[in-house]
């Protein structure tokens, strides 16, 4: 299928050219329509516009008034096959596109299969965490949590998959039921400056253009012009106050909530992260399969870190050696408490910074910091008995490793860094025995240990 002005005039005498056109043409030709013809008989296409019957003014395809000038030079060219799915092609007048050519619309009767290789778009929700900001919601949301954990038997339960169940689909619950949720990586919105006073304006300048065309009089053509005009004033003033509403947005999202700020600084941007839909393996072999692109990714991390026993360094350093050894030292003198209490816990809790992306439970540092006394609770029992026990729930185990493109070719995993996405809670229990250990080992460490330890940094 061949569309476009060809800037062609092919006539109306199917005898002379093969019947590659048809007799519903202009009966005026040109050098390019015999050269437009010829390639139509080459490549066994037709010119569907001289098929089909209808008035001479649904025939022209570009009109010049002040001229007398009127021509049919856009056309839909279509193979032999497909010819005979065409059903009508027509010029559409009431079209207002700000040209001398006209709209030209060809209907078809086709059967289309979907490409196998096309994938639905995806479209994934994400918490409305900014609410937590307005103290009516905080509120009510410790509030229906303090309501739906009030099964005593439940924190006495010795099943630590159980209680963190339990913990973990009564926070996602109360937090949907509050805060709600939005879709992310969908289509995109229309454009916000369309409201009902530019659809008014682009209306009546429609009817206007539509009026003009039937009549064709100057006074007809001067109301165009005016309400053409209006329309463009009217969408000018649109897009001015959109403009200054998202800079009063900006301005407030940068004092208050600065990963708005930056989101919104982004989507601004005019180059977009293109989708990486195929990826090399081990062996070099490109790889375009969904399941097989995330085989490739799961096999790169799970040997990125991996020993390498063709080197021949088996043998842990000295460093690491001693650190456990120190370590083992202190648990076996119970040195570092048999029992975590709420202080730490609230301790804990107070250093997870806001805004980070959840986990594979889906639990948002903000539902934590929120959560109320009835929930701490919970957490510190979850977190007690893990540490009695030595085991800790499947999904503080689990990490989701998104890959960021560094630099280089976008098709090579060496190019990629992983962020790892784990629980949140799973940070509060680790953030508790961090600090445990820290308090324990920070006096045997050397003077010349510097990274990772408070009030000191390495250059």
């Amino acid at each position: 299928m061949i569309l476009g002005d060809l800037n062609a005039r092919v006539g109306n005498k199917p005898e002379h050219c093969n019947r590659v056109i048809g007799k519903e043409g202009e009966a005026k030709t040109s050098v390019n329509g015999e050269k437009l013809t010829d390639f139509c008989v080459r490549n066994s296409l037709k010119i569907s516009n001289t098929f089909f019957k209808h008035k001479d003014i649904h025939k022209w395809t570009r009109v010049k008034e002040e001229r007398n000038e009127k021509s049919i030079i856009d056309y839909v060219i279509v193979s032999n096959s497909l010819f005979y799915n065409t059903e009508d092609v027509r010029v559409k007048r009431g079209a207002e596109i700000g040209s001398d050519h006209y709209l030209l619309i060809a209907k078809m009767n086709l059967s289309l299969k979907r490409n196998p290789l096309s994938r639905k778009q995806n479209i994934q929700t994400k918490l409305r965490v900014e609410k937590f900001k307005d103290i009516d919601t905080k509120t009510a949301y410790q509030n229906k949590l303090r309501n739906k954990l009030e099964n005593e038997e439940l924190v006495q339960s010795e099943d630590i998959e159980a209680l963190w169940t339990r913990y973990k689909e009564t926070l996602k619950e109360t937090a949907n039921e509050i805060c709600g949720r939005k879709k992310i990586g969908g289509p995109r919105k229309r454009t916000a400056w369309w409201n009902d006073g530019v659809k008014s304006k682009i209306k009546q300048k429609k009817l206007a253009w539509k009026k003009y065309l039937s009549t064709k009089s100057p006074e007809d053509k001067e109301l165009y012009i005016l309400k053409r005009n209006e329309a463009k004033e009217e969408v000018k003033r649109s897009k001015q106050n959109q403009w200054e509403k998202f800079g009063e947005r900006l301005e407030n999202n940068f004092i208050e909530n600065q990963k708005l700020f930056w989101g919104a600084v982004k989507s601004c941007r005019r180059t977009k992260p293109s989708l990486v839909k195929h990826i090399k393996d081990k062996t070099g072999k490109i790889v375009k399969e969904e399941t097989k692109i995330l085989e490739t990714w799961k096999d790169y991390f799970e040997n990125l870190h991996r020993d390498d026993s063709r080197h021949g360094d088996n043998s842990q350093s000295a460093d690491t050696n001693e650190a456990n050894n120190i370590i083992d030292n202190l648990t076996a003198e119970h040195e570092i408490g048999t029992n975590i209490t709420m202080e730490e816990l609230k301790k804990a809790k107070r250093k997870l910074k806001l805004g980070k992306a959840p986990g594979a439970d889906d639990i948002y540092p903000e539902m934590v910091l929120n959560q109320g006394k009835e929930a701490d609770k919970l957490l510190l029992t979850i977190c007690q008995l893990a540490y009695k026990t030595n085991r800790v729930p499947k999904d503080w185990k689990r990490s989701t490793i998104i890959p960021i493109h560094k630099n280089g070719s976008t098709i090579q995993c060496e190019n990629y860094r992983g962020i790892s996405l784990l629980s949140v809670p799973g940070k509060v229990y680790a953030r508790i025995l961090e600090d445990r250990l820290r308090t324990k080992v920070e006096s045997q460490l050397l003077d010349s240990q510097s990274g990772f330890r408070p009030r000191r940094s390495c250059q």
